[in-house]
């Protein structure tokens, strides 16, 4: 008899982005003698994050949101628990459906639901009510930060206990290199994340070679902007973002709309500190000066980089320090909590 706990893990296990990531990550770091993962599958792509066999449900990408609550749907008919990552994807009819056959379904919350006048989730969702109203059909919510959870004031069954999110072992990189040279920017190509600013910025540095890591639709305009110091590299896959990651030196954000941004962890990993906005909790994981830097406004920004390359900080030391910050968090480490989530959940 299999008494192992059935999961489903509704991100897609060939396609990019943060969202797939943490569930690829979760579904090869999971106890696979006490966990039986399925995965989603988007359409014919064979661009796989993961060179595990794990089950999969395939999304069409004809009618794809019809078609990602089908999948889920089909859960129904085999699953204990589902992890949903995705709620712009999922009907609220679909997770009543699925808590009526009385299958668990849980979450995370990682975007900005504390400053309204800025990005944020409640916007999602049209306003606080169908927000609140969308996320009480959860069994659990769980925050990934301790700031979100200290600061959210709306009442929609977020959890007391934080669920981090890991860091993947193929990102540890040993580093050899401590000079300020090679600066990266990893992420969507939108004005949301600060690619306007970044395009100001550089002129500030123009000895310094910015790398731009992502698509989007302001990736034309950078083409268009042809500064000598960019290098756009357009969407890199797993294995080649850690092999370039080994060859820079600071991860810089502009981002004031997102929460903690995973790839704070994993540049850290490879031992390349960040600079972004003291925002939405990241001081919870940088201390500034110690394992990264925290801004306040692009003049901080100018600041900071300006004595890491007269070496006033000790890129070496905070290059290490990153590594430790990393180290705590990654899925080896981290795992642990969501399997006891998951058995809390199911029993």
């Amino acid at each position: 008899m299999n008494s192992r706990k059935k999961i489903l893990l509704a991100g897609y296990l060939n396609y990019i982005n943060a969202q797939n990531i943490n569930c690829v990550d979760i579904a090869k770091s999971l106890n696979q003698n006490l966990f039986d993962v399925t995965l989603l599958r988007l359409g014919y792509n064979q661009n796989d994050l993961i060179d595990n066999e794990f089950k999969f449900y395939r999304v069409s990408k004809l009618f794809m949101k019809i078609s990602y609550n089908i999948s889920l749907l089909r859960g129904i008919l085999s699953q204990h628990i589902i992890y949903i990552p995705k709620h712009q994807m999922t009907y609220s009819l679909t997770l009543k459906i699925i808590k009526f056959f009385g299958i668990k379904i849980f979450t995370t919350i990682e975007g900005n639901i504390i400053h309204k006048s800025q990005k944020n989730m409640i916007d999602n969702f049209s306003g606080e009510y169908n927000f609140v109203q969308y996320f009480k059909l959860f069994d659990k919510v769980f925050p990934i930060t301790n700031f979100i959870k200290n600061n959210n004031e709306i009442d929609f069954n977020l959890n007391n206990i934080v669920l981090r999110l890991g860091v993947s072992e193929i990102f540890f990189q040993k580093k050899t290199s401590f000079k300020i040279k090679n600066i990266i920017f990893i992420g969507n190509l939108n004005e949301s994340k600060g690619i306007l600013e970044l395009l100001d910025f550089v002129d500030y540095f123009p000895n310094l070679m910015f790398h731009i890591i992502g698509e989007g639709e302001l990736k034309k305009d950078i083409l268009i902007a042809n500064k000598k110091n960019i290098r756009v590299h357009g969407k890199k896959n797993r294995n080649e973002l850690p092999q370039l990651l080994r060859h820079m030196d600071i991860n810089i954000s502009f981002s004031k709309s997102e929460g903690f941004s995973k790839t704070i962890l994993e540049a850290a990993a490879s031992g390349v500190p960040s600079i972004i906005y003291n925002l939405f909790g990241s001081d919870e994981y940088i201390v500034n000066k110690k394992n990264g830097f925290l801004a306040s406004d692009v003049n901080d920004f100018k600041i900071i980089l300006k004595k890491l390359i007269s070496g006033e900080y000790n890129l070496k030391q905070i290059s290490y320090n990153a590594r430790l910050l990393a180290d705590k968090n990654k899925w080896s480490k981290v795992i642990n909590e969501w399997e006891n989530i998951i058995y809390e959940i199911t029993n």
